[in-house]
């Protein structure tokens, strides 16, 4: 456990290497840190609660937003894009672009530390539990679009993830502190996809645009000379 956390300390040191510049970094590592390496100690405890407390309907609750981690995810951008497109909705187009990137960030950021840390899951079905995959694209794609509300539909996009991360203890398939990572993760890939977005925006001058037809789907620009 001390090289996970060590690897982590590394990603995140390597993540706010300007934090003097952007307060952001600062205040996500006062409160990430901390928050992870507590979350540690509260493994077996959290695991042990949910062992006590099965029941038919948490199996179901739990196997369906389970697929929120996942393919639902995943392809949540595409259709919300899709959407925003025929609706004229200029809004949602940009934060399904964001949304994609978000993605992308989470899971090139998870799969590396995987590897590295090569926690067995609780199931001992494999060695990638650390962090939680399925916790960090839920907390990447609906993070991006609850950030853009200040109303309930921020709280009700917000749990989405939080009961994916739930689900994943539920299921046997990460400990608590799989899923803590997975979420602080997501939640900083969230806000470094507003910065590749506006970096292509204003530095390359390249519009991103999502591209969907029958034989494949994914992002093309448009450059302004």
């Amino acid at each position: 456990m001390k090289k996970s956390i060590i690897i982590l300390a590394c990603f995140f040191l390597f993540s706010i290497s300007k934090s003097e510049e952007n307060q952001f970094y600062t205040d996500f590592l006062k409160i990430s840190i901390p928050s992870i390496l507590i979350s540690f100690s509260l493994d077996e405890t959290v695991k042990d609660f949910v062992r006590k407390n099965r029941g038919e309907t948490l199996d179901d609750f739990t196997s369906f937003f389970n697929q929120f981690g996942s393919t639902l995810a995943a392809g949540t951008p595409f259709l919300i894009y899709g959407y925003s497109k025929y609706a004229k909705n200029r809004k949602l187009e940009i934060l399904s672009r964001r949304a994609f990137f978000a993605s992308l960030i989470a899971v090139s950021t998870v799969l590396p530390i995987k590897a590295i840390t090569g926690r067995e899951r609780p199931d001992k079905s494999d060695k990638m539990s650390f962090p939680s995959g399925h916790t960090a694209l839920s907390f990447a794609v609906f993070g991006t679009y609850a950030e853009s509300f200040n109303d309930y539909r921020r709280y009700i996009l917000y749990s989405i993830p939080i009961f994916v991360g739930f689900s994943r203890i539920y299921k046997n398939h990460h400990y608590f502190s799989d899923v803590v990572t997975g979420g602080f993760l997501g939640y900083l890939s969230v806000y470094l996809s507003k910065k590749i977005d506006k970096y292509l925006l204003n530095k390359i001058k390249a519009v991103p645009y999502i591209s969907v037809c029958s034989k494949n789907i994914g992002i093309k620009f448009k450059y302004t000379f």
